[in-house]
């Protein structure tokens, strides 16, 4: 008994609360309002996981009708954190299937957004934003996860863990050696 009630406690607690009450309720609009609070942060994970704007389209799509279905199993928490979970596990799924080989620099530039304009500055940006993309594409999985789940979304490690299903210290291990492995890469002449 007193786990269900810690449970209701903790969603109510939630900045989700209410809405997720309300799809409990059958309330498909609730629903789309998280969908709009999630929607990019679904999407840029699945885009630096998978580096290809179509298939991230696609599997963030995934993740939020595998989150319609499934939400009777979600126990309370950060409802944020199920939901890139979920993310996760399908990006994972998604590249074991394509056995995804590491991105040239060609390749994210084409995948990038399209930039014109002239001026060295900004042309050095667009260059070192495209190198670092490069370089995250090129990390083992594992390694890329951590990276894209810290710097980009900008989750704690304990954060992580959840979205992981990982020990923290593993999560942690992971980042560590992704940075080294960043800080090689990028000092390269």
């Amino acid at each position: 008994m007193t786990g269900a009630v810690s449970q209701k406690n903790s969603r109510r607690e939630s900045p989700d609360a209410d809405l997720l009450e309300r799809c409990g309720r059958g309330d498909r609009r609730a629903f789309e309002e998280l969908v709009e609070r999630y929607q990019e942060a679904v999407y840029n994970l699945c885009y630096r996981l998978l580096s290809d704007r179509e298939e991230a389209n696609d599997v963030a799509q995934e993740t939020f009708v595998r989150a319609y279905c499934s939400l009777q199993d979600f126990r309370g928490g950060k409802f944020s954190i199920w939901l890139l979970r979920i993310a996760n596990h399908l990006c994972v799924d998604h590249l074991r299937r394509r056995r995804l080989m590491p991105l040239s620099l060609e390749e994210i530039a084409e995948n990038g957004p399209e930039m014109t304009g002239e001026g060295s500055r900004f042309e050095a940006a667009v260059e070192q934003r495209l190198w670092v993309q490069a370089a995250v594409a090129r990390l083992p999985l594992p390694y890329r996860q951590v990276v894209v789940l810290h710097y980009f979304e900008g989750l704690s490690c304990e954060e992580m863990a959840a979205v992981l299903q990982r020990p923290v210290n593993t999560v942690k291990t992971h980042l560590r050696r992704a940075r080294q492995r960043l800080r090689e890469e990028l000092t390269k002449e």
